[in-house]
């Protein structure tokens, strides 16, 4: 049977099995404990987490199948109505997050010791994050949603052109 690309199901780890499998019998909502998951490999999964990154990305792709993190406590298989929203509210937090620490420590440089080509990376940086910061929003989403609900002949998405054409406005 094969699982991944470069790996059949056989030459997977034994412990990535055995948590695959397990994520597989979960129903939506259920939370599966961390403790529950060390029980199953005989090992502190907070310590081995790869094992679990591995079969939740198996799960993921193979079966369709979205879980979220409880912290401190496990994995919460997400319904289906449930992933985008979980998906967007989490992506966007990090993509706030990640862009603004970025942005902290480029603009931490000495910009009066770089020189032409160093200022010009640093500029071109500053802008792309500024961008993306700005752009990264619960109201940026709302107005696709809204692009989309009031124009239906778009056909129920917009090609990346039609995207940056509504961050103009």
């Amino acid at each position: 049977m094969q699982i991944t690309k470069n790996k059949t199901f056989s030459e997977l780890s034994v412990d990535t099995k055995i948590i695959y499998e397990r994520l597989l019998t979960a129903k939506e909502n259920e939370i599966i404990t961390y403790r529950e998951i060390s029980e199953l490999i005989y090992r502190d999964i907070t310590k081995h987490r790869g094992l679990l990154y591995s079969a939740l990305n198996l799960a993921r792709r193979d079966n369709q199948m979205v879980f979220d993190c409880v912290p401190k406590v496990g994995m919460k298989r997400l319904a289906n109505n449930q992933i985008v929203s979980n998906v967007r509210t989490r992506a966007l937090t990090k993509i706030k997050r990640v862009t603004s620490l970025a942005y902290k420590k480029v603009t931490a440089t000495d910009y009066d010791k770089l020189n032409r080509e160093e200022r010009i990376q640093h500029n071109a940086t500053v802008s792309f994050l500024g961008a993306i910061k700005q752009i990264a929003t619960e109201k940026t989403v709302q107005k696709l949603e809204n692009a989309l609900t009031n124009k239906p002949q778009l056909g129920g998405s917009l090609a990346i052109g039609q995207t940056l054409e509504l961050f103009r406005s």
